[in-house]
């Protein structure tokens, strides 16, 4: 129940920076569709699990990409005084920098383009009010929550595959020793981006279901599915 009201709480703060500057229409759309996902929902994803190094981080974004980690407000309310736009995004006295996560925001011409939300405990993972998956972080493992991009701007031409090798590298100086982060199984660009990589790979794959408040996640090894990834991502051995 306290998760449901914490997601409703955030999306009041969300509706109303929407309501502001993208008018009553955009809030209605917005609101609707929240109302709809969290009556009820159910989506499959691959769960990554991996091992950070220094070799995390061979693919960054163009050089016009700025990119900032906003850890505390006091970092939002700098950005905002220097002219950074957050647009729709609610950072400001957000709920999830008051529990202890941060964000990697990258801006285009000062206005953002992408954000992600890092955890790198228990209790700020529960402030994404993100998927319910387990994260070993006291065996120094991290986890990145799953990445928006900002509507407002056209899709850019480097791949999001960038922005997760520099959300790791961000982890691994940090000095976290392994990251788990999600994919939507529908979701075949990032996947196909990360085949790439001979050592990153899907570890299992998952089931996710709710209704109101009630949430259950089931989780198997990826290895009885290697050959449905393969499919997938056009991979071919």
């Amino acid at each position: 129940m306290n998760t449901l009201f914490s997601r409703v709480a955030t999306q009041i703060r969300q509706g109303a920076v929407i309501l502001s500057e993208r008018g009553f229409k955009g809030f209605l759309q917005n609101g609707l569709y929240f109302l709809g996902s969290h009556l009820l929902d159910y989506q499959t994803f691959y769960v990554y699990r991996l091992k950070l190094g220094e070799n995390n981080n061979r693919q960054c974004p163009p050089a016009f990409i700025e990119h900032k980690l906003v850890d505390k407000t006091s970092d939002y309310s700098d950005l905002v005084s220097k002219g950074y736009d957050f647009s729709t995004f609610v950072v400001k006295n957000d709920n999830r920098l008051l529990q202890g996560a941060m964000c990697l925001c990258y801006f285009q011409n000062k206005t953002i383009s992408h954000i992600i939300w890092i955890a790198l405990d228990q209790q700020a993972k529960e402030s994404l009010i993100d998927l319910p998956c387990q994260v070993d972080f006291e065996s120094g493992e991290a986890y990145l929550g799953r990445m928006a991009r900002n509507p407002k701007l056209p899709r850019m031409t480097f791949s999001a595959i960038a922005i997760y090798f520099q959300a790791l590298e961000v982890l691994f100086t940090s000095g976290k020793k392994s990251c788990t982060f999600i994919v939507r199984q529908n979701n075949l660009l990032p996947q196909i981006g990360l085949a790439k990589r001979a050592d990153i790979r899907p570890r299992s794959s998952a089931r996710y279901f709710r209704l109101l408040w009630r949430q259950w996640w089931w989780e198997k090894p990826i290895g009885h599915l290697s050959k449905v990834f393969q499919r997938d991502t056009g991979e071919k051995h």
